[in-house]
């Protein structure tokens, strides 16, 4: 095939990846820890939760671009095995 990434989808994570790149520094705090103990456990959190913030990423995407369009012009996973959120994500991948 051609191309995988349509045109929405590479604006829609154009606007999304300073979000989801800073997200982790916001959400987890750091205070009370020592250096490695914080090194490990924050290194381990961003890699468990790598899935769920992509999940994330495809879920808001997917509302705002039927929000704005009518419709998800990007992917829609609906009738795929693990399809959820109306097509929004597939957790099979």
């Amino acid at each position: 095939r051609v191309g995988f990434t349509s045109w929405e989808q590479l604006i829609g994570n154009i606007l999304y990846v300073p979000f989801a790149l800073n997200g982790y520094s916001s959400v987890f705090s750091t205070d009370g820890y020592s250096r490695q103990t914080l090194a490990v456990m924050v290194t381990l959190i961003r890699i468990l939760l790598f899935p769920v913030n992509i999940w994330l990423l495809e879920i808001i995407q997917d509302r705002i671009m039927k929000l704005l369009m009518g419709f998800n012009p990007a992917w829609n996973y609906t009738g795929a095995p693990g399809s959820r959120f109306d097509g929004a994500i597939n957790l099979a991948h």
